[in-house]
């Protein structure tokens, strides 16, 4: 959302949008609900050496969906309350 109106203000004044910087920390595999697999990346995608797996990895992977959607939820009720930070994301 940011990004995107950041872009949208650029184009309107007649400037180049600024690029979009984009990456993943970890990659999560659920394997069922009690099995998983994380493996942590760089920000081009490729993995680093740790890799979690069974039930910690299964819960690591809960805890993200958990959290992404309570920061949806957030975001809709209160946009304010979610900061755009330039240069991350």
């Amino acid at each position: 959302g940011a990004h995107a109106a950041l872009a949208i203000a650029a184009d309107l004044r007649g400037e180049e949008p600024p690029p979009l910087r984009f990456g993943y920390v970890l990659q999560c595999v659920s394997l069922g609900r009690r099995d998983g697999v994380i493996q942590p990346v760089r920000a081009d995608d490729s993995p680093r050496a740790r890799v979690l797996t069974g039930r910690p990895a299964a819960y690591v992977k809960e805890q993200v969906v958990v959290s992404t959607v309570r920061m949806l939820r957030l975001a809709s009720r209160r946009p304010s309350a979610i900061r755009y930070v330039p240069g991350f994301g």
